[in-house]
């Protein structure tokens, strides 16, 4: 059963693919389906409906991150892959709204899991925290 996802522009198909197709490909590997992308469409299909539903989910809510004005990496792939297969791909979008810090170039540090954000909240309200 195919699923298709329209796409705004040109510049988030690519951020959203990746290079050499390595975002699509890892998430082909990890949800057993197949993936064609053309032009500002994407097609998954798959022969089982959870797992085409659960790949749709992630490549859903990596645009909406990229719509943001976030680059993802294969590492945001991975942990929004993480999340779907943990159903709570849901919340991917709260990683992204808090930076913690920059670092020397400038590039913004943010918590990639929920286990990181919820350590970071922790921090920031208390003078002690214990893990």
């Amino acid at each position: 059963m195919p699923g298709i996802i329209q796409i705004d522009d040109m510049n988030q198909s690519q951020a959203l693919i990746g290079n050499n197709d390595e975002h699509l490909k890892a998430i082909e590997e990890s949800f057993d389906v197949v993936i064609h992308a053309r032009g500002q469409e994407v097609a998954v299909k798959g022969t089982k409906i959870e797992n085409v539903e659960k790949a749709e989910s992630v490549l859903i809510n990596l645009l909406k991150v990229i719509d943001l004005g976030n680059n993802i990496t294969i590492k945001d792939v991975e942990a929004a892959i993480k999340m779907a297969h943990n159903n709570t791909i849901q919340h991917l979008l709260d990683l992204y709204d808090e930076e913690i810090t920059k670092d020397a170039f400038g590039k913004t540090i943010r918590a990639k899991t929920m286990g990181q954000r919820i350590y970071v909240n922790a921090m920031k309200n208390n003078d002690l925290v214990l893990v």
